[in-house]
């Protein structure tokens, strides 16, 4: 039996976590605006899918070096469409048989073209004259000189020519930058009803044109090829390629050409010949695209009774009316944990040391900042105020690259230092180390995060931040920082597990004293909560700790390569995933050890990328009542059976089922209410605040 799924299946593991996020859209106890918000992410998480992994595989299949790989790129592609094409049905079948009635119900109507013809009439076509016509951009399908082009993921609708299809079917993009995607109609108190901006040129554009063009408007969306293509990372200057590249993106080979699956098949032939696109390139979808528009539909119906009641922010007791957090810190540490605490709390401590005249320096590693990032004007504010700030950002995060680049430049004219990335290497650690002169004596205190410093994914996006003073977690915090200014140098760490040197070695050597434990009858197990599992040395070394009885638990969010359950090699081994409200992004290593509990919470998950091509950091969590809380949590990742799919080799993501009896619990909620009692009762639990 082969112990691990070859690479490839890495795809299609992908998919079947994004087959997770479809199934929690059908579900049908989910409110109904929660499970347009699931469609609207599945939508965008496929369309990356198509970009980037998709991308790649056809790139596979055309070069020279096909017959050197251990799979078919063809026969893989075509497992891709098959398996997309599947989810697609159950897509449309839960948008058009479930949410949309059910939104009916509920007096929420997104009404359709007929409808608005029927009974808006007037108001469309005042809608389309004052709002639409003057800003739309309309071209001619040319196959003689240079065809319209496509831009990237932008929708556009396609009125094909009445007598001469080839000199006369025009190309209209849908204007959404400017519009919106969504117009929100006239309409009785208690009623609210909303359509498409493309409907009304659907039906206002074909009949100021109807001498032209046939009645109705096919949409069509091209995503392009997001690899940058930097062939070369180890010479020149790699800040220069990456911008280079980025300007090429844009127009990027076809990575996925959707087109509406009503469209005349030699309307869709005449485009193929007019773009030049391969069959395989184009893929069938339905009437409308870009399904991630609908955020702004939630936001537009404005109906919270049919969301999730909000979680309100737990406060954090240490840190509230506090002037100073430095002086909390001097004793004792803060896990903060979002976004069930505010992600203010961080944003404080950083624009408080940016202010404070006693911080002499703020160093700092960027991978992925928010478009209005308060983290890089704070940091532009230290450095305009004197102090000597350091910021590493990674230039090579994924649909980043640029934001990434733009405030690094921001910075540098501020008068940060500002480091860029290595070649071949991604720095994703996250750390933020600041240094204070207080009686002539320099302290440090450090921020070490499991996610990235983003105020806007930090409120659906579960991570943990350690504040801390320290003194051996903040001095190896200032040799990484060393290592990024100067990659020749290299460090023993105590207590960090830092990749790519040491933290695959570290790991092992925990994993094996799990063994040594179980063989020697003491208490032994391994617990785990990432967001991906491929690594096959890593996956190895779980089946040798399984095969020789240690228990292993995993809660794996997406990709995983691990086969549980297999008798004489992975039966003590289980493995469920969550999708909810927010997004598990935290990754922890339990390590029982003889109820010794050796904790750990890290940037890195178990991807070959995170433990062999990445700067990576795991710290340990030691202080008793924080150490306690990690674990009370895990017990509830690992007890949930409301949102727990069990991950087997045949993506079946079966939920887990309640035992009779047992009451139901949702892991997030009981992580929120587990805080709220400790906020609402003090008293009671003195001793863990």
């Amino acid at each position: 039996m082969q112990l691990t799924p070859p690479l490839y299946s890495n795809n299609l593991s992908w998919l079947s976590f994004n087959f997770r996020v479809l199934q929690e859209a059908a579900d049908a106890k989910t409110p109904l605006l929660e499970r347009l918000k699931f469609l609207a992410i599945y939508s965008q998480n496929l369309d990356e899918f198509f970009r980037v992994k998709v991308a790649a595989i056809r790139s596979l299949s055309e070069s020279k070096t096909n017959g050197k790989l251990d799979f078919d790129p063809e026969e893989l592609l075509s497992k891709i469409i098959e398996e997309v094409s599947r989810q697609q049905d159950i897509f449309g079948q839960t948008y058009r048989n479930e949410i949309l009635p059910g939104l009916r119900k509920n007096n929420v109507f997104l009404l359709s073209e007929d409808e608005l013809k029927n009974e808006y009439k007037e108001f469309v076509t005042d809608y389309y004259e004052k709002k639409i016509e003057p800003i739309l951009n309309v071209s001619k399908l040319t196959f003689y000189n240079k065809p319209v082009f496509l831009e990237n993921r932008k929708g556009y609708l396609i009125f094909k020519g009445k007598k001469n299809p080839l000199k006369e079917t025009l190309v209209v993009e849908i204007p959404t930058s400017l519009t919106g995607r969504f117009v929100k109609l006239p309409s009785e108190k208690g009623v609210v009803k909303v359509c498409f901006v493309d409907d009304i040129i659907r039906i206002c554009f074909s009949k100021k044109n109807k001498a032209v063009v046939q009645e109705t408007g096919y949409a069509v969306k091209l995503s392009r090829d997001a690899e940058l293509n930097i062939e070369d990372e180890f010479s020149g200057s790699l800040i220069k390629k990456i911008r280079r590249s980025l300007k090429n993106r844009k127009d990027g080979v076809p990575a996925r050409f959707l087109y509406d699956d009503r469209m005349p098949k030699t309307l869709l032939s005449l485009l193929k010949k007019v773009w030049e696109f391969k069959s395989n390139d184009c893929v069938a979808g339905a009437r409308y695209h870009n399904f991630n528009d609908f955020f702004e539909f939630i936001s537009l119906v404005n109906r919270p009774d049919l969301l999730l009641e909000p979680l309100p922010k737990i406060p954090v007791l240490k840190l509230d009316g506090q002037s100073s957090y430095f002086k909390v810190l001097n004793e004792t540490d803060i896990l903060l944990h979002f976004p069930y605490h505010s992600y203010e709390y961080f944003l404080k401590f950083l624009e408080k040391a940016a202010d404070d005249d006693s911080v002499t320096e703020i160093k700092m590693t960027l991978y992925r900042v928010a478009k209005e990032s308060r983290v890089c004007r704070a940091l532009i504010k230290a450095a305009r105020s004197g102090k000597k700030v350091t910021a590493f950002f990674e230039v090579k995060a994924r649909f980043d690259e640029e934001s990434n680049l733009f405030w690094a430049e921001e910075l540098q004219k501020s008068g940060c230092k500002i480091l860029y990335s290595f070649p071949g290497l991604k720095v994703h650690a996250k750390l933020c180390l600041i240094t204070r002169r207080k009686n002539n004596q320099l302290k440090r205190y450090a921020y070490l995060s499991t996610g990235n410093f983003n105020e806007n994914t930090a409120n659906v996006y579960t991570d943990f931040g350690l504040l801390t003073s320290s003194k051996s977690l903040t001095f190896e915090a200032e040799q990484i920082f060393s290592m990024l200014t100067d990659m020749r140098k290299r460090y023993e760490f105590k207590h960090f597990q830092v990749a790519p040197d040491r933290l695959r070695s570290d790991i092992y050597q925990l994993i094996d004293k799990e063994i040594i434990n179980h063989l020697s009858g003491k208490k032994s197990g391994i617990i785990l909560k990432m967001n991906g599992l491929d690594d096959a040395e890593m996956i190895a070394k779980l089946y040798e700790a399984s095969s020789y009885g240690v228990p292993v638990r995993i809660i794996n969010r997406g990709i995983c390569r691990l086969i549980p359950g297999k008798k004489g090699l992975s039966e003590n081994i289980k493995i469920t995933s969550i999708v909810d409200r927010f997004l598990e992004h935290h990754r922890l290593y339990w390590f029982i050890s003889n109820d010794e509990n050796k904790i750990y919470l890290s940037s890195a998950d178990f991807m070959n990328r995170n433990l062999s091509r990445r700067i990576e950091v795991s710290y340990p969590v030691n202080e008793p009542r924080y150490k306690k809380r990690l674990m009370d949590f895990m017990n509830f990742y690992m007890a949930d059976n409301t949102k727990s799919r069990l991950i087997d080799e045949f993506h079946k993501n079966e939920f887990v089922k309640p035992k009779k009896g047992e009451p139901r619990l949702n892991a997030q909620t009981a992580v929120w209410q587990y805080y709220k009692d400790r906020v609402d009762f003090p008293e009671k639990y003195l001793n863990e605040l």
